[in-house]
């Protein structure tokens, strides 16, 4: 009889799978935990990869959030904008109510102490020391230039001592008679910003004042451009036309006057 031979094979006990150490109601209460602590954005963000399924990184526990979950996270989601609406609706710190937004601001705003409020520092400066201002604009872009900048261009125009002394006599008579043209000129602006900020001013006044202010200013044009064009009798026209390329007007100078230099 044939022994039979039992072999006995020993099975592995089986193992139970590896879980979570914790289940799946606590993973909720502390995912809830980490998001409450999370930023604004952050929050934001997960909450906007929640809803793309697998397009976003995969937070979400194996288990669908319950229901008191979800209002929760939707509730901290509100809130959420609701801070941030807030942070950016607020004023800076050091804002007061009684600051001028950067629309609402005039470029008048620095003004407000001057002395003359419708003069800058500058223009007084330019009244005071008989400058040009501007007021000879028609005569220096077609061809007649004024005195000042053909002495400081004497060099380049060639200019000899006899023309060169014909200018400095020019510019002297225009700023012997401008000077105190524009001292007399800022007299009457005072004189009318005065009549503002003492709260006295009426038509009668106001227009009596610029009629004064409109004759000083058209007085003080003519002595500049009669410069103009006593300056234009001194130089040839060889010098008129480098004059105008020196000083950048020779493109749009338009045509050149023709006149003999006085000898």
């Amino acid at each position: 009889m044939n022994d039979q031979v039992h072999i006995q094979t020993k099975t592995r006990p089986s193992t139970p799978q590896k879980t979570s150490s914790l289940p799946w109601r606590e993973r909720d209460r502390e995912r809830g935990r980490r998001l409450r602590s999370c930023s604004p954005f952050t929050l934001t963000l997960f909450l906007s990869h929640q809803g793309r399924g697998n397009a976003g990184p995969k937070v979400l526990p194996e288990r669908p959030i319950q229901a008191g979950t979800s209002r929760r996270l939707l509730l901290l989601l509100l809130v959420s904008i609701f801070l941030i609406g807030c942070h950016e609706a607020a004023p800076p710190p050091d804002a007061s109510p009684h600051t001028a937004s950067p629309r609402a601001a005039s470029p008048y705003a620095g003004a407000a102490t001057s002395a003359i409020k419708a003069l800058s520092d500058a223009e007084v400066q330019g009244l005071l020391g008989g400058a040009g201002m501007g007021f000879a604009k028609a005569a220096e872009l077609n061809s007649y230039p004024g005195p000042r900048h053909v002495l400081e261009l004497a060099e380049p125009l060639a200019l000899t001592d006899e023309p060169r002394q014909q200018t400095e006599a020019i510019r002297a008579a225009m700023l012997a008679a401008a000077v105190p043209l524009g001292a007399l000129l800022l007299e009457k602006e005072q004189a009318l910003d005065a009549l503002f900020a003492d709260g006295n001013a009426d038509a009668a006044s106001m227009q009596a004042l610029l009629a004064e202010i409109g004759a000083l200013q058209g007085q003080l044009r003519a002595v500049h451009l009669q410069a103009h064009i006593e300056q234009r009798t001194v130089l040839t026209d060889e010098q008129v036309h480098q004059y105008n390329r020196l000083r950048g007007y020779h493109a749009g100078a338009g045509h050149e006057h023709h006149h003999s230099a006085s000898s």
